[in-house]
């Protein structure tokens, strides 16, 4: 068992996103691409004799229970039966808040692989995964070593994808935090209680996966989209003229 252990969090962007449905427990049905990206996290994990402590010394991030990272923590070493065993966490947030580029569920699943050898738990894969799943829709994308994925059900199903090479991702923030839970809130998804299969868009995920072989193999613009983006847009039109400066740049 090592004393110290350091870890990087990636963060991931949707390649296209599509949202399918809404399931009666009220979780959305999708069907995307992630892709992580250099962008990344640092968090420091140091054996301690029991007992987690979190520090976030360069953001107001919560340090106790609210933070997925202790949480993430505390299901580590209640699965491997650790009564005597703690850690010491130190999270060095690079990747923005609330900006949709899964930093919070990236950190998680840093926490449980950090662990992992940490304590020497040699759980496998499956396991890991079996304790992310929980945690939130995207933590299990995170510990997969994978670089891509596609993604379905509620973002726990996941296939391998080919992942993007020879360009740049470009990312802009306005500074503003947006939630995940508020964004699917204020997607329309039902009528009359009734669901339906629907999307924002005119293109099914198959067309917009043909979309980014065209991208790799032709710089097209493909079958790109986000579903979700409407309602972001339609609350902070600052989006929409980042978009379109990206557009009229070549982007």
């Amino acid at each position: 068992m090592a004393d110290t252990v350091e870890a990087v969090a990636p963060a991931k962007v949707n390649l296209f996103l599509r949202v399918v449905g809404r399931r009666p427990d009220g979780y959305h049905e999708l069907r995307s691409v992630f892709l992580k990206l250099t962008l990344c996290d640092h968090l420091t994990f140091v054996r301690r004799p029991r007992g987690i402590e979190l520090r976030c010394p360069d953001s107001d991030l919560p340090v106790g229970p609210d933070n997925i990272v202790y949480r993430a923590a505390e299901a580590f070493i209640a699965a491997v039966g650790g009564g005597n065993l703690g850690v010491a966490i130190e999270l060095r947030k690079r990747v923005p808040v609330a900006a949709g580029l899964g930093g919070g569920s990236s950190d998680a699943a840093a926490t449980l692989t950090a662990l992992n050898g940490l304590f020497g738990a040699g759980l496998p894969l499956e396991r890991l995964l079996a304790l992310a799943r929980p945690l939130g829709a995207d933590v299990p994308f995170f510990v997969d070593p994978a670089p891509a994925a596609l993604v379905t059900g509620i973002g726990h199903e996941l296939a391998p994808f080919p992942p993007l090479s020879g360009c740049w991702v470009v990312l802009a923030n306005p500074g503003i935090a947006v939630s995940t839970k508020w964004v699917y809130e204020n997607l329309a998804l039902t009528t009359d209680g009734k669901d339906f299969t629907l999307g924002c868009s005119n293109s099914s995920g198959e067309e917009a996966v043909d979309g980014l072989a065209a991208v790799i193999e032709a710089g097209g613009r493909g079958g790109l989209y986000n579903d979700l983006e409407t309602v972001t847009v339609g609350r902070y039109p600052v989006v929409a003229e980042i978009k379109a400066a990206m557009d009229a740049h070549g982007a």
